[in-house]
């Protein structure tokens, strides 16, 4: 039973690190960023690509893959969302190409690299660490601390911060932002930045502890989901803390 609880909640801090970035793009956008799925992957095959096929530095190749990552969720954004919601899209036009991009990526890993599993892992399977009568992988006590690390970072970023602040009036009503002078479609994009860096090290996370394949996102992604269901949608923390408008109109 202990061993079922550690496994547990090592996979679920990777469920959660994905959740977050989830949240915090629906906050700013209100509709389910499907391909959220598609920018995990490229986290995952971003680190392979660096450090299996290029011989990188696991630092310098970690660092690449959260810069494909984020990149890839601006990208996103830019020419896909933006035009959409300048035209007025609704939430379930911009669902459905969601849908659409992940389908797209997801082939396109799959023609590039197969669609063979793949292992980040180097040598031979080591014994984990002994903790109580259950034992625990290095990748899995750092998935956890990551996780930790992530969700007070971004419960800082969002409470604490100009950006956070901002973050939560567009949230609030979009358009009145804009009237208060906020600039909207920055928000977003560097929203779309920050989410894609925590799905991209969810996705490096997974791959390193059970293999990676261009179609696991979605897994993952909808086990991501239902733990931000769960967890509150609507801020990091589950509860919902509106900003003054006073507070906006001052930044």
């Amino acid at each position: 039973m202990g061993q079922l609880v550690l496994n547990g909640i090592a996979s679920g801090s990777i469920y959660g690190i994905v959740a977050l970035g989830f949240a915090l793009i629906y906050q700013a956008t209100r509709f389910f960023h499907f391909s959220h799925a598609a920018v995990f992957t490229v986290g995952a095959y971003g680190l392979f690509l660096g450090f299996k096929c290029l011989h990188l530095p696991i630092a310098v190749a970690v660092a690449g893959s959260l810069a494909a990552s984020a990149g890839l969720g601006a990208a996103l954004e830019f020419t896909v969302y933006r035009p959409l919601r300048k035209r007025g899209a609704s939430t379930l036009a911009l669902l459905i190409a969601s849908i659409g991009v992940y389908i797209a990526i997801q082939n396109v890993l799959s023609l590039v690299a197969t669609d063979d599993t793949l292992s980040l892992r180097s040598g031979g399977i080591r014994e984990g660490l002994a903790l109580f009568d259950a034992r625990i992988t290095p990748i899995q006590v750092i998935a956890i601390l990551v996780n930790v690390g992530c969700y007070i970072a971004s419960c800082a970023l969002f409470t604490l911060s100009c950006f956070g602040k901002r973050l939560r009036c567009v949230a609030e009503d979009p358009d009145l932002a804009v009237v208060v002078g906020i600039r909207k479609e920055v928000v977003v994009m560097w929203t779309f930045v920050a989410g894609s860096v925590l799905a991209g090290t969810g996705g490096m996370l997974f791959a390193m502890d059970v293999d990676m394949n261009p179609s696991m996102g979605l897994h993952v992604l909808m086990l991501a989901l239902v733990a931000g269901i769960v967890g509150g949608m609507r801020t990091v923390h589950g509860r919902y803390r509106v900003v003054s408008w006073l507070d906006c109109c001052r930044m």
